[in-house]
């Protein structure tokens, strides 16, 4: 599988390792690579394959305008890659250290983004990071941007394979209730 996706460069590094970009030798596009080295010595469920296949698979099915898209989800005994759609842009935190977004951008921000993340909670899917830098801004033609959210399920994803708890984004960000054991993300952590 990893002959498929050729690593040009590390656009940025993160709790759970390197984000690259690639190229897909088999459908000639750009995509974001990155990838999750398995924990080693720990003990997992008979079932941890199949869970993590079947998480997986429910991200790479789900589908929104606003929520950057999944392609693939390799998983091995080394740990699991997650290949995603590369958007070109800035991330809203890049755009915040310009100064505040006018009001009528912000609406339209929290429209995309309470939109993405209604129609992911509804298919049983958390972000469980979201932060600044987990959104990025698109150029709409008609004018203004529309904001993607990236990584969706990537921290329910590293904890499977690292077996401990894996915060993408710094811990002052995250929602109180991810703080505790065994906290698992839900709307109200995507919300805070």
């Amino acid at each position: 599988m990893a002959e498929r996706y050729k690593i040009n460069n590390l656009l940025s590094k993160d709790a759970a390792g390197g984000v690259y970009l690639a190229e897909d030798s088999m459908l000639g596009r750009k995509v974001v690579y990155r990838h999750i080295d398995a924990a080693v010595g720990i003990e997992r469920s008979a079932t941890w394959a199949d869970d993590m296949a079947a998480y997986a698979g429910k991200l790479c099915a789900f589908q929104h305008p606003n929520i950057v898209t999944i392609y693939d989800v390799p998983i091995d005994d080394s740990g699991f890659s997650m290949v995603t759609q590369y958007i070109e842009g800035e991330t809203l935190a890049q755009r915040l250290e310009q100064g505040p977004i006018r009001e009528i951008g912000a609406y339209r921000m929290a429209v995309d983004l309470l939109e993405a993340l209604h129609a992911a909670h509804d298919a049983g899917v958390y972000h469980g990071a979201l932060h600044t830098g987990s959104i990025k801004r698109l150029a709409r033609a008609t004018g203004g941007y529309r904001y993607l959210i990236m990584d969706l399920g990537l921290n329910t994803l590293a904890t499977m394979v690292k077996g401990e708890d894996i915060h993408i984004a710094d811990p002052v960000l995250l929602a109180p209730e991810l703080h505790g054991e065994d906290a698992e993300p839900d709307e109200r952590a995507d919300l805070f």
